[in-house]
């Protein structure tokens, strides 16, 4: 079922996943009004912008391979990566006010692993 709509999943998770291209160009006004989190630092916001790109760069190749499943397994592989560690920076230091900020889009990022992980294994 997950493998024959991943297609679907990937143009869904992926648009959303590039969304963050939002925190590069507006690192700022991004962080303020989807974490709550004020960000002054210029070494804070320059990590943030980069992060922001990079994550933007994963979502894109998502929808990409959405269209060319050719390319598939790598970039599957690439994503569930990144987001096991983001689920588990989140996860592992809850007693931070930014990593609760960020409980929702870490149960994104859990999702999208087990869906990953699943297409990837192809117990789906």
């Amino acid at each position: 079922m997950i493998t024959n709509n991943m297609s679907i999943i990937l143009y869904i998770t992926g648009a959303i996943t590039a969304s963050m291209l939002l925190q590069f160009l507006f690192p700022r006004t991004f962080l303020r009004l989807a974490n709550k989190v004020e960000l002054e630092d210029k070494a804070g916001l320059f990590y943030a912008r980069h992060w922001g790109m990079m994550v933007f760069v994963l979502g894109a190749l998502m929808v990409y391979v959405g269209y060319y499943p050719a390319g598939q397994t790598p970039v599957l592989l690439a994503v569930t990566v990144e987001k096991v560690a983001f689920v588990a920076m989140v996860f592992t230091s809850l007693d931070e006010p930014l990593s609760r900020a960020l409980i929702p889009s870490a149960l994104f990022d859990s999702t999208c692993v087990i869906l990953f992980t699943l297409s990837l294994t192809g117990l789906a």
